[in-house]
């Protein structure tokens, strides 16, 4: 037997994270605490093990800016509009009720958007203190799985939803919401945007994780 016969040699690697969040079901409020498992692998590409540091810490970056104290919610929520009114925290609002089978599934396509080329997120899994810590694991092509960004209804001032964007944000927007410029400037402050001068060397400000929050 060859070593032809397993394919290709890759290292694997699993990110373990843990957040805490508020998830609202419906009407019902639950405080969670959510812990992931997410496998990662490096590219056979040329500048591999540069391009894998790169990824690496864009999904840390995006984790601990974008999910700790977040407030889980349906876009459509008869709590949305107070929630961005009254509450600081980072809101993840999702295209369906925010169960653990939804928060999986966007979690490792944002993921995947968030590495881009320079890794690959082949699986994730996902356990939340109020379903049990039962494990759930997603992984393989997610097509079909989750909606394009005519979900919202309205003309969004992106052409991807959030969760196919490799962006911090976990929420989606319409043309209404914001100017033009307001959306520029977004994207031209993204952290995401940030570690990659940071890696390519170019000019970059300091990355603020305890700060950093999309203005409502």
């Amino acid at each position: 037997m060859t070593n032809s016969e397993f394919g290709q040699f890759h290292t694997c690697v699993t990110i373990p994270y843990s957040f805490s969040a508020v998830r609202i079901m419906d009407t019902h409020i639950s405080a969670s605490e959510f812990n992931l498992e997410i496998g990662i692998m490096s590219k056979p590409i040329e500048d591999s093990a540069a391009r894998a540091a790169l990824g690496f810490n864009k999904i840390r970056t995006w984790l601990e800016i974008a999910l700790n104290d977040t407030v889980m919610v349906h876009y459509d929520s008869i709590f949305v509009d107070a929630l961005e009114e009254d509450v600081d925290n980072v809101l993840f609002k999702t295209p369906g009720e925010p169960d653990d089978v939804m928060v999986s599934i966007l979690l490792l396509s944002k993921l995947r958007a968030i590495a881009g080329d320079h890794l690959t997120v082949f699986n994730l899994t996902v356990s939340s203190g109020d379903t049990g810590n039962m494990k759930r694991l997603v992984a393989g092509d997610l097509d079909g799985m989750l909606p394009g960004i005519e979900y919202l209804g309205e003309p969004a001032a992106y052409s991807e939803p959030w969760w196919e964007r490799g962006t911090i944000e976990t929420v989606d927007f319409t043309k209404v919401d914001r100017e033009d410029e307001h959306f520029e400037e977004m994207v031209a402050s993204d952290p995401m945007k940030e570690i990659e001068k940071i890696f390519l060397n170019k000019e970059a400000d300091v990355i603020s994780m305890d700060t950093w929050k999309p203005e409502k």
